[in-house]
């Protein structure tokens, strides 16, 4: 199996490859899921595709460090919109949930963003207060 075989991974991939001058300009990249850092029965190739999202990210914060383009990933939980629908899960169990809020994962990306010129966000780890601790 290559990279190019695991179709999730082709979006960040591309992405880095035709970024607008903009996000380089500020310095800022990053990419997404809880999945990249945890393995989860019956979702093995989500997972790999996930664990390659944060691997990529990782190689390219090297790459593109000296120039001064920081890349980050945020990971969160399950989060309220229309991906967190199915197996099992309806629009109405999703909203009474106590998965994250989209406005929760948006705040996490301004904070890496908005970081000063002289330091970067490598990785933030979002959960749900509502989670079980064990």
């Amino acid at each position: 199996m290559t990279s190019s075989d695991v179709g999730d991974t082709k979006g960040p991939q591309g992405g880095a490859g035709r970024a607008d001058p903009h996000p380089r300009q500020r310095g800022h990249r990053g990419g997404r899921r809880c999945a990249g850092l945890y393995g989860f029965a019956g979702e093995a190739v989500y997972c790999a595709s996930k664990f390659a999202q944060v691997g990529f990210a990782q190689a390219l914060d090297r790459e593109l460090r000296p120039k001064g383009i920081k890349v980050g990933v945020i990971c969160p939980g399950g989060v309220k919109t229309e991906f967190a629908l199915g197996k099992g899960r309806t629009a109405e169990s999703v909203a009474q949930s106590a998965m994250l809020a989209p406005e929760d994962v948006a705040a996490a990306v301004v904070l890496a963003c908005t970081q000063a010129p002289g330091s970067r966000i490598i990785e933030i780890q979002m959960r749900p207060m509502g989670e079980p601790l064990a």
